[in-house]
């Protein structure tokens, strides 16, 4: 559960803290149109965290495949960035980021605190923790990538490769917290 809202969550935070820096300075973008499109990675997160509830609500044999699309998603985003020319690329890119951020929140949070009855509060704390140690450390680490030949755009690949990378951590229905009646299950 950590590393699925590490990846969601953390993740889209350190790519957005610097994606007007990375289409500014070395795309050529003015830096309003990039501060927009910076925001989007980072605000449009906020919509889709109640769809992954929702999906696990109203849709829960479904929930384990619409994490796993988010994950994708993320990387997918995060590799436009990293290549993102031309603007239309980057806007994609900075929009996949921030939808695909926010549908694991539900997921996250409920699969931590059904893996832990005995504490579920301290099991969310991790998984939030977790996110925050990203944030905390990835963002500085990313920073130092415009150091490098391409500037910065290394810096997104491996953040790309890293939402990807969760995939293999993909927690099983059970451990999402999902629960749904076997018909549902069978179709979804």
């Amino acid at each position: 559960m950590a590393a699925l809202y590490a990846a969601a969550l953390g993740l889209s935070v350190v790519a957005g803290n610097w994606i007007v820096t990375l289409l500014s300075r070395y795309d050529g973008l003015g830096k309003g149109t990039a501060g927009v499109l910076g925001a989007l990675a980072l605000a449009l997160g906020f919509f889709t965290r109640p769809l992954g509830g929702w999906i696990m609500r109203t849709h829960p044999g479904k929930a384990r495949l619409a994490v796993g699309t988010s994950l994708a998603v993320g990387a997918a985003g995060t590799a436009l960035l990293a290549v993102a020319t031309p603007v239309a690329v980057a806007g994609i890119g900075a929009a996949l980021v921030g939808l695909a951020s926010g549908i694991p929140f539900a997921p996250a949070f409920t699969g931590a605190a059904k893996l832990r009855p005995d504490a579920p509060a301290a099991a969310v704390g991790v998984v939030n923790g977790a996110s925050a140690l990203v944030i905390v450390a990835g963002t500085p680490l990313l920073g130092l990538s415009f150091s490098l030949p391409g500037g910065g755009r290394a810096g997104f690949a491996v953040i790309a490769a890293l939402w990807a990378a969760t995939l293999l951590a993909l927690p099983s229905r059970e451990e999402l917290g999902v629960t749904a009646p076997a018909s549902e299950l069978r179709s979804g």
